[in-house]
């Protein structure tokens, strides 16, 4: 940051200097594409901070224990239920989690309380 400012203070100060020659009227107007370059690199970064994707989404299940439920339920609509191991290997699961998780989808697609 240090050096970006004494760059800029060094453009500016040489701008300036060059415009002297021609008056206050000179300076000003030799001044003017310093000023420009930083108003408008500023502004380009207001843009890019502004529109910054967040790094989470809301349509991601949390763990994997509710994508392993989300999964499940996709699959029974679709007509081709995951298996138990199935949920194991893909989620990364305990077996006895993916057991536990079958039988609640599956209650629930039933119309049972799990």
């Amino acid at each position: 940051m240090v050096l970006l400012a004494a760059g800029i203070g060094a453009t500016l100060a040489a701008n300036v200097a060059s415009g002297l020659q021609f008056g206050p009227a000179g300076a000003l107007v030799a001044a003017w594409p310093a000023l420009a370059v930083v108003g408008s690199y500023e502004l380009l970064m207001l843009v890019v901070r502004g529109t910054a994707v967040p790094a989470a989404t809301t349509d991601v299940p949390p763990d994997a224990t509710e994508a392993a439920r989300a999964a499940l339920q996709a699959s029974i609509s679709a007509g081709k239920p995951l298996s138990q191991r199935e949920l194991a290997r893909r989620f990364e699961i305990p077996r006895s989690r993916a057991a536990g998780i079958a039988r609640e989808v599956t209650a629930a697609a039933n119309g049972h309380a799990a």
